[in-house]
């Protein structure tokens, strides 16, 4: 395939995932702020859909060829490191049984929408259970991901390449002989008394 098609195509491909991703987004926005409760098992069902569609969308021959291709040839700068995010997302995603992927997408949508019912109403055990499946789900979704790797560490990574536990550790730990003053000593001030 000639560069110049590959790019089109690495282009529609990135609108369709946008265009799903936003949608996605706004049934979020819309549970946390306009929509009828009742209207929960509704949005989760068409979040199912468009999760489906988007996986469908982005795992598949085409665009596993698409991007080895691309990865292969000299790009610019931007779209060089758009190949390379997107290879390194469908490395992730691709390994994700696609009716494991739906059904967390759809669990995280349910367990916002019982987290907000639980924060108006200060009941926490209401929430308690959504939140053992949804870190259940999580944990399972990051094994698909690297199965020889600790869940959080593979969490962290899909956040800042690289980083696990050990090496947060050490960017977190104070330096050397000054040790953390505790929360109640510190009376919500940062280093040189501004307020936090």
């Amino acid at each position: 395939m000639e560069q110049e098609q590959a790019l089109l195509e690495l282009k529609e491909l990135q609108k369709k995932m946008h265009a799903y991703n936003h949608a996605m987004a706004l049934l979020g926005v819309d549970a946390a702020t306009a929509a009828p409760s009742d209207s929960q098992e509704g949005r989760e069902l068409t979040l199912g859909v468009l999760s489906q569609a988007s996986y469908d969308l982005f795992v598949n021959p085409k665009t596993e060829e698409l991007l080895d291709g691309l990865k292969e040839k000299e790009l610019p700068h931007l779209e060089k490191r758009q190949v390379e995010e997107l290879i390194r997302e469908y490395e992730k995603i691709s390994k994700v049984p696609k009716d494991e992927y739906v059904r967390h997408a759809m669990l995280l949508s349910t367990s916002e929408h019982v987290w907000h019912e639980a924060k108006e109403k200060n009941d926490f055990p209401l929430f308690a259970p959504y939140l053992e499946k949804v870190i259940a789900s999580t944990v399972k979704i990051a094994g698909y991901y690297n199965k020889d790797k600790d869940p959080y560490d593979v969490l962290l990574d899909l956040y800042e390449p690289g980083l696990t536990q050990q090496r947060r550790t050490s960017f977190c730990a104070p330096p050397p002989g000054e040790g953390r003053a505790p929360v109640k000593e510190s009376h919500g001030k940062a280093p040189g008394g501004r307020r936090v």
